[in-house]
């Protein structure tokens, strides 16, 4: 887990320092949080084998303002009152595949208003593969049509590298798209045809999509996932599609 933040820069004068088990890297306390997102990471650090990680609070300076507000030691750090420094962008590595997602400090302090004040769980959601997922296709590729908006996706199936075990007899396969460079909790990847375990290429038309996509950049990916045994889904392969 790598995590970046808007706002601010990483202070090399300063050591970093562990916080419940991740590495917290100090940051220029200038008052200036017009900096775009940094591009070292703020904290770095591993799951637990739940998958589950702890945002460390960062030090802060302590503020108590005259209606009863207490700024304390939290995820961001230092903030202002416009809020530069309230998005986070989370990296999340497991081998040689990775996911982002931005998170938000409004969902933090909605969370704390509702009850939760002790404990906040987001729960982020990858495409790689569990322990017991069928191995994935070896590769995935896509090249236009004539007609407008249409693709062809064609894939090549599993390579065998490992003993076979139930879980590996495929079923069929689940073609998957994401459109924008948004973040995979803002857009997700959603499927968008399932086929049987013989097929090798489909034709998509791009033209279909969620109609509240107009205003996001328009760059497409589209991926392919093997499905075995009780619906058990593989890490998905994908590519980014240039029409």
């Amino acid at each position: 887990m790598r995590i970046y933040q808007r706002g601010v820069q990483i202070d090399t004068e300063r050591p970093p320092m562990e916080i419940d088990g991740a590495t917290v890297y100090p940051v220029v306390e200038d008052g200036n949080f017009s900096h775009p997102v940094s591009p070292q990471p703020v904290v770095v650090g591993k799951t637990d084998a739940a998958g589950r990680f702890l945002l460390p609070n960062r030090p802060v300076q302590e503020v108590r303002t005259l209606n009863g507000y207490h700024r304390r030691p939290n995820p961001f750090g230092n903030m202002d009152v416009v809020g530069d420094r309230a998005l986070l962008l989370v990296e999340v590595r497991k081998e040689e595949r990775w996911a982002y997602f931005w998170l938000e400090l409004t969902d933090f302090v909605v969370a704390w208003h509702r009850g939760q004040r002790d404990r906040f769980v987001q729960t982020l959601r990858t495409t790689f593969p569990s322990l017991d997922s069928p191995p994935p296709p070896a590769s995935v590729h896509a090249e236009p049509l004539p007609e407008a908006g249409r693709v062809r996706v064609a894939w090549d199936p599993p390579e065998r590298t490992r003993e076979t075990h139930p879980y590996d007899r495929i079923v069929g396969y689940r073609i998957f798209r994401r459109i924008s460079n948004l973040g995979e909790n803002e857009r997700p990847w959603f499927p968008v045809a399932t086929v049987g375990p013989q097929e090798r290429t489909i034709v998509l038309d791009l033209r279909q999509r969620p109609e509240d996509l107009y205003y996001y950049d328009q760059d497409e990916r589209i991926g392919v996932a093997t499905i075995g045994e009780l619906g058990t889904l593989s890490g998905l392969v994908w590519l980014v599609f240039t029409p």
